[in-house]
């Protein structure tokens, strides 16, 4: 963020995107068969939070011709991904024609590999089944040691921290939304790499590119105002209390 106008808003995600077009790249996904030659980017999404912001990132993407790899989260405490509204969500990124993948929680099983790859491929095939989406990659949260350096392979399942996506190629990430070696969008510009995978949060972006605690606070704003409403039309004792408890969690958030 040092150059300016890099932020993160929804507007300067778009400049990114026209960057890596503008420069030469062209965006896969993984398990894609691509020329050695070819200068190429994987956009992957690993969605934990916030699938509003997920939904406006593909929306850009599918309007500039570009396609990327969106992770939901089964273990997420923020969604449900086979509620109405969430999985709504989910079909809508993958009818712009983006690719749907599991993000996989390694604090379940952090060592045994071996129950690593069954329970992937039993939360694929949840996932798969639930939401009608075929399901052929995998991403890791908080990958652990094992998940770095092993270089896990699993049958009909891409691993995005395989060497091949990882350690062969440059791999960013906007985590904290910090970017370890400036923003994107000036590397493309430079063409310092002819391949990476990047790393994009949603819940870091929205349109006026607000600074990370900003963005948390407006999630959890949404997010109470949300469960405010499911409330009041699910819980009709609650009607009567709506207005008090609005003012005292809603009041609290915006101070």
């Amino acid at each position: 963020m040092s150059h300016n106008g890099c932020n993160f808003s929804y507007g300067h995600y778009q400049e990114i995107l026209r960057a890596i077009l503008q420069n030469g790249y062209s965006c896969c996904l993984f398990g894609s068969e691509v020329e050695d030659s070819e200068p190429i980017v994987y956009l992957r999404h690993d969605v934990d939070i916030d699938l509003i912001s997920a939904k406006r990132l593909s929306e850009i993407e599918f309007n500039n011709g570009i396609k990327a790899t969106y992770f939901i989260f089964l273990a997420s405490p923020f969604y449900n991904p086979f509620e109405r509204e969430p999985a709504e969500a989910i079909k809508y990124i993958a009818s712009l024609g983006h690719e749907i993948g599991v993000h996989y929680d390694n604090s379940i099983t952090p060592s045994d590999t071996t129950k690593i790859a069954e329970t992937i491929y039993k939360q694929a095939d949840t996932l798969q089944k639930g939401l009608d989406i075929n399901i052929k990659v995998v991403s890791f949260h908080r990958p652990s040691k094992i998940i770095l350096e092993s270089n896990l392979t699993f049958q009909n399942i891409e691993n995005v921290y395989q060497e091949k996506y990882f350690k062969q190629i440059k791999y960013l990430s906007d985590s904290r939304q910090v970017w370890q070696e400036g923003c994107p969008c000036q590397i493309f510009k430079k063409k310092l790499y002819s391949r990476l995978q990047i790393l994009f949060h949603p819940v870091w972006w929205t349109d006026e590119g607000f600074r990370a605690q900003i963005c948390l606070e407006k999630f959890l704003t949404r997010s109470s105002l949300s469960l405010d409403r499911s409330l009041q039309g699910n819980v009709s004792v609650y009607k009567s209390t709506a207005a008090r408890i609005h003012k005292l969690v809603i009041g609290e958030t915006n101070d």
